[in-house]
């Protein structure tokens, strides 16, 4: 029997392969304007979905300042044949941290952009789509998106957010024209 929550979720996974498609989209960003909109639990539900039904070979590129408890736990790490890329239990669904990728830590700032580029490239050549999991910025913070290519994004919004008036993230999108491919809303927070 499936569930309500399974439906939704395969719904879900059906738009964003559409979306993907269509827009021929490999980098995602999933961003939002807000913390604690769901962006880790979008990821952590829908990609196995996505990776299961539609045969995607999914990375997850973890950008959070910290660890990501919810991701490391739901998709459940297990040993992988790159140095730096994690696998997990599911089949074509694999996760990296920013700190796995240290070795550029030591590098002048001018470098650092470039050797990063050119390492991430060069890992994530045989992924069907990267969905790259921002930090949301503080609003005296910056706005900085990654310095990794962006070929469309995913807002995630609950009513939260649906109430603020300042989007920085969706304004820095919109200025720099990087479609927005979907918008979950998130209605359970």
């Amino acid at each position: 029997m499936v569930t309500t929550l399974e439906k939704h979720l395969h719904n879900l996974a059906k738009n964003i392969d559409y979306a993907l498609r269509i827009h021929k989209a490999k980098y995602v960003l999933v961003a939002s304007d807000s913390s604690g909109e769901g962006k880790s639990l979008f990821l952590s539900k829908c990609t196995p979905v996505l990776t299961q039904i539609y045969s995607k070979k999914v990375l997850i590129y973890d950008c959070q300042t910290e660890r990501n408890d919810l991701l490391e736990k739901t998709l459940s790490p297990s040993k992988s044949n790159y140095q730096f890329i994690t696998e997990t239990e599911t089949a074509g669904l694999d996760y990296l941290h920013g700190d796995d990728l240290s070795f550029a830590k030591g590098l002048p700032e001018d470098e650092k952009a470039s050797t990063l580029l050119a390492h991430f490239t060069e890992m994530t050549k045989d992924y069907d789509v990267v969905f790259i999991n921002m930090k949301t910025l503080k609003r005296a913070e910056k706005t900085t998106l990654p310095v990794l290519p962006i070929d469309g994004a995913i807002l995630v919004r609950s009513p939260k957010s649906s109430k603020e008036k300042e989007r920085y993230i969706t304004n820095e999108l919109t200025d720099r024209e990087i479609p927005i491919i979907g918008l979950v809303n998130n209605e359970g927070l």
